[in-house]
């Protein structure tokens, strides 16, 4: 067997195949051969299509194709044939050669070992679908009569691919052998074995006939993990003395024996320990029966009190059962949120709660996603409400989504929110018990259960939601969402400005530190306006710095300073003056008094009596 991984057109994903190798002889034109391995697969893909070329009927055309030997007969009428033996690109240069026949624009013959290949493009007319431009490839079909490579989407993509065929793995090969499914055959051997003595049912082990002879006896090896795991418990006593009453109270009931007699054909011994649950009330060793209970007084009336479970609500296959009310309940979970929402991930969320019809999906996944926009987190609430209602047999009278809808589902995201986030002063203002938050911001409920802010602009000209806005958190992704689909509709403006669209509708407290926050992230802001101004070029260097002259002969002036030093008269403030070569970069330095002129000139005559008179001297107009 060898492996050899796949990615097929339109598909993501790597697949691995496994298949049989074998190598083939490939008879060339002269006669010879060419070595090369294959990979046996019983289907390469499906049927494929050869079309009429009515441009080869012309005299000088067809003159050319009759005058070279062909690798394979040119169709007289579309027709459909199956792939026997599909070549890699490896391959091409071994087979295909240099020389090349011009036909026609776009349609050349070429040569190759095999013999000549007719390949290209024509432009040809068809009745059937006008004048198009069409492509001599083999292509997958099913028996069609015209086969076009350039064709709009709607035309050549159906609407709904086919599911099933997402699934199928039999066009590259892997087909399940329904005669040796291990499945059946275990089923079938589950069948055969099963008998019923001595009021219980008896069952063989389930082995595969040709895996037998790789069990080995290993008595020893188990053996010697018991005696392990026996020196394990032995730190910890209470456990131990669990597992041993657990031991020897069944094997006083008989659900299970000691085997003295261990001769046989095959002999396998499994190393046994205890299963220990921490998130169980009474921690059990594995093996133990299991406690029962039903939703009828009078079937848990008749169990034995070592096997009646006395709880009122038990975990049904990660579900909580209550046995009074007799109803399945979702254990709530942590949810973890994510920003990009993958098929692994889904899949392991959908997964990770068992749900046989795939109702909980929808509402898993609302969940765990971080939207990308306040409009998707709306449109994806709408959906999950209407498949709830879909459950309740509750019927839509619109296919598409409504804007009462629409309005129906943010106003929902928006009282979770304010439920989650100011239970406190939703209770006070119910209540009739005041806040602080309630104070300062006149907060009070509307008639559809919102908490609002009342302003002192009830009497302005403006909108009802301007004059009594809608409380939002300022610290939830919900609250972003907004903010930034307030920004991007009103082109990407500034803090203040799209602090002043929000307030039309919403109040988020400390509103302009979030909105800063949250701009602060706009990818296409900081594109414009975030990075620095680019700094010009260079200019060349003055002469002056580059050309050969005596040291100091061209020199820059600056003063600094004031510095602190001590004298006999106490501290005192001095200052440097700083000659520097603009060629060798040397530099002098002289101590002034003050900054006045004549100070600077006495330095100025000392730098000259040691350095000579320069010829150029570079300073500012600071001093």
């Amino acid at each position: 067997m060898e492996e050899i991984k796949l990615v097929t057109f339109g598909s993501e994903d790597l697949k691995t195949v496994h298949t049989h190798s074998t190598t083939l002889q490939l008879k060339l034109k002269n006669l010879e051969h060419m070595r090369i391995s294959a990979n046996i697969v019983p289907v390469i893909s499906g049927t494929i299509q050869r079309r009429q070329i009515n441009v080869l009927g012309k005299d000088g055309i067809k003159d050319i194709i009759h005058s070279v030997d062909l690798a394979n007969s040119i169709p007289e009428e579309n027709e459909c044939s199956s792939v026997e033996l599909l070549i890699g690109n490896d391959f091409y240069r071994d087979i295909v050669l240099p020389q090349r026949i011009d036909i026609q624009s776009g349609l050349y013959l070429l040569a190759s070992k095999l013999g000549w290949l007719l390949t290209g493009r024509t432009d040809e007319n068809s009745d059937e679908t006008g004048s198009e431009t069409n492509l001599l490839i083999l292509t997958h079909g099913d028996c069609q009569t015209t086969t076009k490579i350039f064709q709009s989407t709607d035309s050549s993509l159906p609407l709904k691919p086919k599911l099933l065929d997402l699934w199928k793995t039999e066009a590259i090969g892997v087909v399940e052998n329904k005669e040796t499914s291990e499945d059946k055959e275990v089923m079938e051997g589950f069948k055969f074995t099963l008998k019923f003595e001595n009021g219980r049912y008896h069952v063989t082990w389930p082995c595969k006939e040709e895996r037998k002879e790789l069990l080995s006896v290993n008595k020893e090896l188990s053996f010697g993990r018991l005696k392990s795991y026996v020196k394990r418990l032995r730190n910890k006593p209470e456990l131990f003395e669990k597992y041993y009453s657990v031991i020897q109270e069944q094997l006083s009931k008989g659900i299970i024996e000691e085997v003295n007699n261990t001769k046989g054909d095959m002999i396998h011994y499994i190393p046994h320990h205890a299963v220990i649950n921490p998130q169980k009330l009474t921690k059990t060793a594995s093996m133990i029966l299991r406690e029962l209970l039903t939703n009828s007084d009078k079937v848990n009336a008749s169990i034995a009190k070592q096997y009646r479970n006395e709880m009122k609500d038990t975990s049904v296959l990660g579900h909580t059962w209550n046995s009074k009310s007799d109803t399945l309940s979702i254990r709530q979970s942590k949810i973890q949120s994510v920003n990009n929402l993958i098929k692994r991930f889904a899949l392991k969320l959908i997964a990770s709660v068992f749900g046989p019809l795939g109702m909980l999906s929808p509402v898993l996944l609302k969940d765990s996603t971080k939207f990308s926009s306040v409009d998707k987190l709306i449109r994806t609430t709408t959906l999950a409400v209407r498949f709830i209602k879909e459950i309740k047999k509750q019927k839509c009278e619109n296919q598409s989504l409504t804007s009462q809808e629409l309005e129906t589902s943010e106003i929902m995201l928006i009282l979770y929110l304010q439920r989650t986030k100011f239970s406190e002063t939703i209770c006070g203002i119910y209540n009739q018990i005041t806040t602080t938050q309630q104070r300062q911001l006149g907060l009070f409920i509307d008639p559809k259960g919102i908490l609002r802010s009342k302003g002192r602009l009830e009497n302005a000209g403006i909108t009802e939601g301007a004059k009594q806005p809608i409380l939002l958190p300022r610290n939830e992704w919900f609250t972003y969402l907004i903010i930034e689909k307030v920004h991007k509709q009103n082109c990407h403006c500034g803090v203040s400005q799209t602090l002043s669209k929000i307030r039309y509708k919403f109040w988020i407290p400390k509103g302009r530190s979030v909105v800063k926050s949250v701009l602060g992230r706009c990818s296409t802001c900081r594109y414009f306006e975030g990075g620095p101004y680019k700094m010009p070029a260079f200019a060349p260097l003055p002469p002056s710095r580059v050309q050969e002259a005596l040291p100091f002969s061209r020199v820059g002036l600056d003063y600094f300073g004031p510095l602190s030093i001590k004298t006999k008269d106490g501290p005192k403030k001095v200052w440097v003056c700083l000659f520097t070569c603009l060629l060798i970069r040397a530099i002098h330095l002289e101590l002034v008094q003050d900054m006045s002129t004549e100070e600077f000139l006495l330095g100025f005559k000392r730098f000259i009596s040691q350095r000579g008179t320069p010829a150029e001297i570079i300073s500012d107009n600071a001093s």
